[in-house]
């Protein structure tokens, strides 16, 4: 019984104890995002939180250039209606996750002394339209409300995401993102392999070229192998 009543009020206390994490958690991401930091009752242009992370991606390729969007907005029953038409400078960068490639996919064959990496493929990030340097900027309408200027700006901004991103993931795009991720690649593992005394070439592959690469290679021989040989 007593043994009940210690467990009891043992999980009691987890749950307040979540209860209260979780209540920290929210006051402050709230205050992160929504509380306004002042300083003498003014307004003030600070960080308000940042998070360094470690990361894994090698940056293989960057898309750039000029995205033009477009927005309308309706309202007072159809009496006034508005639009934007915007210009802006985007980027768009390309990735491929090293951190997942361990001893199996990479293979040896020894009658051409080659390397070959079976990479990840290579993934698209998320667009960067850069609105501060906005070439162009024009919105029409003969009353525009402060309500209808917000919901240009969303609306205009999401198009020009949209449109960013379906430019990037064009077949075109991605073989060129590819063909580039090839090359870093190549060049990353060409590096250990001369330190280690191999003069050896590197190539890499993605699983989309097994369909339409006829080339074969002897892959019999494993990473731990090729550096076993030359101890």
């Amino acid at each position: 019984m007593a043994d009940r009543r210690l467990i009891a009020i043992v999980a009691s206390v987890l749950v307040a104890a979540l209860v209260v994490a979780a209540a920290v958690i929210g006051y402050r991401t709230y205050t992160e995002r929504y509380v306004v930091k002042t300083d003498d009752g003014l307004a003030v242009a600070q960080v308000v939180q940042a998070t360094l992370t470690g990361a894994s991606d090698l940056k293989v390729s960057t898309l750039s250039g000029t995205v033009q969007s477009t927005a309308s907005d309706t309202r007072g029953m159809g009496m006034f209606t508005s639009s934007r038409v915007m210009k802006a400078p985007f980027a768009v960068e390309y990735f491929v996750d090293v951190s997942g490639l361990d001893a199996r996919d990479f293979a040896w064959d020894p009658a051409t002394r080659t390397l070959i990496v079976n990479a990840p493929a290579v993934r698209v990030g998320a667009p960067n339209i850069d609105e501060s340097r906005t070439y162009l900027d024009k919105t029409s309408g003969v009353f525009v409300t402060r309500g209808a200027m917000a919901a240009l700006q969303r609306q205009a901004s999401v198009r020009a995401d949209r449109i960013a991103a379906a430019e990037a993931r064009k077949p075109e795009q991605i073989a060129q993102a590819q063909a580039n991720a090839r090359h870093a690649l190549a060049a990353l593992f060409r590096g250990p392999l001369a330190a280690a005394g191999l003069d050896a070439k590197v190539v890499v592959r993605f699983a989309s070229d097994s369909a339409r690469d006829g080339t074969r290679w002897d892959q019999s021989t494993s990473l731990e192998e090729i550096f076993a040989n030359r101890r």
